[in-house]
Parts: C-alpha cells; structure tokens; sequence
C-alpha cells in the first residue's frame, strides 16, 4: 500500500516494513515536529470486512492494554481511497532482530533487560485476556530513551486472541521457530503460556545468535552451552522449562519466567566467545560474555561474509534426493576450487569480480584459501536447515560453509568456517597436528 505524501498533517518520509498484511511507514508529524509510524493495511485486504475488523482490533488492543513497554497507538483513520490506517509509535532503534543482525552480542545483563521489559508489555496483554501469539525478535522494537538506555516494545498484534471474544479471520498463527506446538493445532486454545514459550525462543535467539528448533516429542532442545560455552545450566534450565512442549510444564506466566531468568542469570557477569552460529559477519568481542570459570575454550572463527550471487547447480543429485545433496555439492564444489586456488570459480559463487585474488587476507587476518585449507571437503557431512532457505554443510571437526537456497535450481554460498584455535593474543592459527 502507498501512502499518500500528505496525510492531514503527516508527512511520508519512507517505507519502514512490509508484511503480508500491512505496510509501516515512517512520517513526520508537521504540528508536533516529531516522527510516527503509520500502519496501513494492505491493497488485497481492504475490502474484506473481517480482516479490516481483525486490523483496527490490533489498534483497539494496543489502546486497551496501555503499557510503557507496548507500542502506543495515537490515532486511526482511513486515507482517501478508504484503507485503514493507525499512527503508532515510531521505534527508532530498529528491532531485537536487527539488533542481531548487525553482529551485536547482547551481554546477560542485556538479555535480561531485553526479555523482563518484553514480559512487561506481555503481561500487560494478558492482563486484558489477549495472547500476543506471534512474539519474536521483528516485534520486539526498541526506542531510544532520552537519558539513555533503550525501552522494548511489543508490536504487531495481528494475529493477537482475545481470550473472551472469537474471530472469523483467522490470518496466521504466529512463526515457527517461536510458536508454542499448541499454535499449530486449531482445536485448542490458546492461553498466555504460549507467550510464555515464545519468550523462552527469543531468549534462545539472544543467547546463540540464531532462530531456536521447535521442541517437539523426542527432540530435546540441545544445551545452551553446546552452541555458547560457558551458559550457566540454571540459565539453561530456565530457559528448557518456558519452552517445553506441554504448556502445563512450562513457566505459568510471563512475570515468573523473566524474574527466574534474571535470578539464573545474577551473578554471571564477565564476558564469552562468539557463539558458533553461522553469522553473517565478523564480530569482534572483548571476551567471555556468558562464562563462569574454566578452561579457555579454543574456538575462533575465519568468518568471510560475503553477499551471495546465486549461481546454477541442480538441487537433486544422482540419487534422487533433492533434499540435502545440492547443499552438500555446492560446498564441496566452492572449498575445492579455493583449495585448487581457482579463485575464478569460486569468486563466481559469492559476487566476487573477475579476477579475484582468493589467497588476499579479508579483514586483514583471514584469507578465502587459506581457511579452505583447513576444511577437508571428503570429510564426513552432515546438512543443518537453518531456516529461511539457510543450510550449513558441516563437514565434522573441521568447519562448515553457509549455503542459501535461492529457488528450485539455484544456491549461493554466503559463508565458510574453518576450524582454529585461538591464541591469548586473539589471532587465529591453524589447529594443532
């Protein structure tokens, strides 16, 4: 949806977000010379009644349940050609996702803050009988205080429940990687525990950079400190408990999770390694974030992040399975040209231009070749979804290379690992034997 570039006194300055159902656009308001964001519903649901009703009930709900840590909405209307819109607050810090997308390690303490602010705004949902069902690190936004600091705001109510009233538009029950099991089954109701296991995800999300598993039937959640050494067991206990798969296990409220976490936390205050996560890019950190004391854990990364440049290989391979065997193809086929230095090939398939130097240093330590030489491409493999069409090839004990899946014929290699252990200086060397 296109927002007009004057609408009664705000002024369109940029598109901000794009859903499914809405599009958040940043303006300016002339009167008040400050910034909002105004949700529009999209073109191809205007003209259905429920889902217009389902969208103001999102700015009734956020009217409603008026918390600090809950994106206040300040005004609704319809643009000229009849969409609905609502004037929200305008977060100008961006996203718990953005957050960790730029690379930033949140420390405990920023966990903590992050996950107790949230449960605020939550808490104050379901206060009101509404389950937010759809809580994950794009709606958890973050504002710049005047003093300093930052406050977390819930947003995005759009597939909210209101425990005592029912909707004919049922749009989506919230995402994957964050909905509670219970989500996924229509013939049950949804109470504020499902928040409850959400909560938990993201606070997984903080912790190792990356999207949790659903925890179904016979698929534990693996440790924390498996993906980040040094995670406190009573962190990861507190943490198991909001996300287990029966509701009736798991922390009963939002308000008990964020006080149990901050409680397993205290006292856990110097920093830990990067976790092992496939990030997109370098990130260089002062030390331990998590440990308590032990050993030094041996394990840095030659990360090269890169942007892709798709290009052709056949997903399905000989055997019929179109499942993994690509992903595995695509990260032999790239560590094999860097290791025969043919850095024309293996440019071609992460956007380098013709006649790359392979064997160059990237970010003045690592370079492409050379961390290939660590990774033997006939070792064993296994292949990781990642989610969003993101595989790592792990190829044991000796790296691993990020492929993305563009569409049903295509890859692109975004990334490679190589094994190193890290010395007390921070500099990489090869590992030992």
């Amino acid at each position: 949806m296109s927002l007009p570039e004057q609408l009664g006194r705000l002024r369109r300055v940029r598109r901000i977000g794009t859903g499914g159902f809405a599009t958040v656009w940043l303006c300016h308001d002339d009167a008040l010379d400050s910034e909002v964001a105004v949700k529009v519903l999209a073109d191809n649901w205007a003209q259905d009644a429920d889902v217009r009703e389902r969208f103001l009930d999102e700015a009734r709900l956020l009217r409603r349940a008026s918390s600090p840590h809950l994106v206040q909405v300040h005004d609704v209307g319809v643009t000229p050609d009849g969409t609905p819109y609502f004037v929200m607050t305008y977060a100008d810090g961006g996203s718990v996702a953005d957050l960790l997308a730029s690379g930033h390690r949140p420390t405990p303490a920023e966990v903590v803050d992050i996950v107790s602010q949230a449960a605020q705004g939550l808490a104050a949902l379901h206060a009101r009988d509404v389950v937010h069902r759809d809580i994950k690190p794009q709606n958890l936004l973050l504002a710049s205080r005047p003093g300093g600091g930052r406050t977390v705001l819930v947003a995005d109510l759009g597939v909210a429940k209101a425990l005592t009233t029912d909707s004919g538009a049922t749009l989506h029950v919230g995402t994957p990687a964050y909905g509670a099991p219970e989500q996924a089954d229509p013939d049950v109701a949804v109470d504020p525990r499902a928040d409850v296991y959400a909560l938990g995800a993201v606070t997984r999300a903080l912790v190792t950079g990356r999207p949790p598993r659903p925890a179904g039937p016979g698929t534990p959640l693996p440790p924390l400190a498996e993906l980040v050494p040094g995670v406190p067991e009573a962190v990861d206990e507190v943490v198991r408990t909001a996300m287990q798969p029966r509701r009736e296990h798991r922390w009963p409220d939002v308000t008990s999770y964020a006080r149990a976490l901050a409680a397993a936390v205290a006292g856990t205050t110097s920093p830990v390694p990067a976790p092992p996560a496939p990030p997109v890019r370098p990130t260089r950190g002062s030390g331990p974030l998590w440990r308590r004391p032990l050993p030094v854990v041996a394990a840095a990364c030659a990360l090269l992040a890169v942007a892709a440049l798709a290009f052709a290989l056949t997903r399905r391979g000989s055997d019929g399975d179109g499942s993994v065997n690509g992903y595995e193809v695509a990260a032999k086929r790239f560590l094999t040209a860097l290791q025969e230095r043919d850095c024309d090939t293996a440019g071609s398939m992460i956007d380098q231009p013709e006649g790359w130097d392979c064997t160059t240093p990237a970010d003045g330590e690592f370079d492409y070749a050379g961390t290939a030489d660590w990774v033997n491409p006939e070792a064993p493999t296994r292949v990781e979804d990642l989610g969003d069409g993101l595989f790592r090839v792990v190829f044991v004990d000796q790296g691993y290379v990020l492929v993305r899946q563009r569409d049903n014929t295509t890859m692109a290699v975004e990334g490679l690992v190589g094994g190193v252990e890290q010395d007390p200086d921070g500099k990489a060397t090869p590992p030992p034997g």
